[in-house]
């Protein structure tokens, strides 16, 4: 498979997947996806590369280049299973706690405002055991900056995004 748009369609269709819903795995729009299908972007990065590889449970390298094999392979220690649909009972606890915290704040909450704080928060709270209630604006806020760091040692020390930087500029370059 020689473009991105081609892996894409190829890895939604074993899926059967739609746009609008790799657009909502992903937290992008869904023009941003049919972008990515119609040939517009060349390439994916970052969160978007990594989201789209997670949600069609495809290798990050093959995704992004066509190199290697198009499975994900398995991180090594204890395998955590990851279903392409998202918890309905994370999702109500995330909305239900960013409700609240912007209630206390004064403020109303919209998905579609703060579709990228939902995604963390998301992650934050399929990831912490302890009941919603349990949990505050302070927990989320040290939560992810840990994150925020881990990941740029990461890219600092040439994972994950540094590859696939590094992938990018050799095919432009060529």
């Amino acid at each position: 498979m020689s473009t991105l748009a081609e892996r894409l369609s190829l890895a939604m269709s074993q899926r059967g997947m739609s746009q609008a819903e790799l657009a909502r795995l992903c937290g992008v729009s869904q023009p941003s996806v049919h972008g990515w299908l119609s040939g517009k972007s060349k390439f994916l990065r970052g969160e978007n590369l990594l989201s789209a590889a997670a949600a069609l449970v495809v290798s990050d390298e093959w995704l992004a280049t066509g190199q290697g094999p198009m499975e994900r392979r398995q991180a090594p220690g204890p395998a955590k299973s990851q279903s392409a649909r998202p918890d309905p009972a994370i999702l109500s606890a995330t909305q239900d706690f960013l409700e609240r915290a912007f209630a206390a704040l004064g403020k109303k909450f919209s998905l579609t405002a703060e579709a990228d704080l939902f995604a963390d928060v998301y992650e934050w709270v399929s990831e912490d055991d302890r009941p919603i209630d349990q949990r505050n604006l302070v927990d989320f806020a040290q939560w992810r900056a840990k994150r925020d760091s881990h990941r740029e040692r990461d890219e600092q020390n040439g994972h994950t995004s540094g590859k696939v930087a590094g992938a990018d500029q050799r095919r432009t370059a060529g």
